[in-house]
């Protein structure tokens, strides 16, 4: 899940199943969701991320990369 940032939890039955969703709701009320949408990408492709942090304590999961579709003009063909 490195790649997406996401989480997965798993448990049995009973107790396990509240103690996971109990982690579940933890996890999601200690979270800050920040969003990015590049504009002017010059070329189609994979683009990396690289996000920094200042001071601790703090625990970063983030996308590593984004990818960029090419575009077609409305002949077809692509874009130059």
């Amino acid at each position: 899940m490195e790649t997406t940032g996401g989480s997965s939890w798993s448990s049995g039955s009973g107790p396990e199943i509240e103690a996971a969703f109990r982690q579940v709701l933890e996890t999601v009320n200690a979270r800050c969701v920040l969003a990015y949408e590049p504009t002017g990408v010059a070329r189609a492709g994979r683009h990396r991320i690289e996000l920094k942090v200042r001071g601790g304590g703090v625990e970063v999961r983030a996308r590593r990369e984004y990818f960029v579709a090419e575009r077609s003009l409305p002949s077809g063909k692509p874009r130059p």
